[in-house]
């Protein structure tokens, strides 16, 4: 969370809800305050089995103002955690680079040869 405006927020408190399992209380972590152009950082942990194929999570984050309003801004997220089908794109990279040494190689064995060859 980062406090871009020009005015400290008081008493930030960051949560978690949705998900496949409804999410307890072990998912809001307090921020405390934030003067103007600061940020904090909030980790949270999940076990892979906690999560399904696509989970929607929704982040709510509290705070309040100097003059104590309290203000609530909620953002929902899609998390996919499917496998990703990766295509070996170094593949390419490995063959270029052994035709590369292999003539280079190559280009040395024939060196000796005709060096051998001259010395004779």
């Amino acid at each position: 969370m980062a406090n871009r405006g020009t005015t400290k927020l008081k008493h930030c408190v960051l949560a978690l809800s949705g998900g496949p399992k409804e999410l307890n209380n072990n998912h809001i972590k307090y921020i405390g305050d934030l003067d103007e152009d600061d940020y904090d950082t909030a980790i949270f942990d999940f076990s892979y089995d906690d999560l399904k194929n696509t989970t929607v999570l929704r982040v709510n984050f509290t705070y309040f103002d100097e003059y104590h309003n309290e203000y609530y801004l909620t953002e929902t997220f899609n998390i996919d955690t499917r496998p990703k089908i990766r295509s070996d794109s170094n593949k390419l990279y490995y063959w270029i680079a052994g035709g590369i040494l292999i003539v280079v190689v190559t280009y040395l064995y024939i060196r000796r040869k005709k060096k051998v060859y001259v010395e004779e």
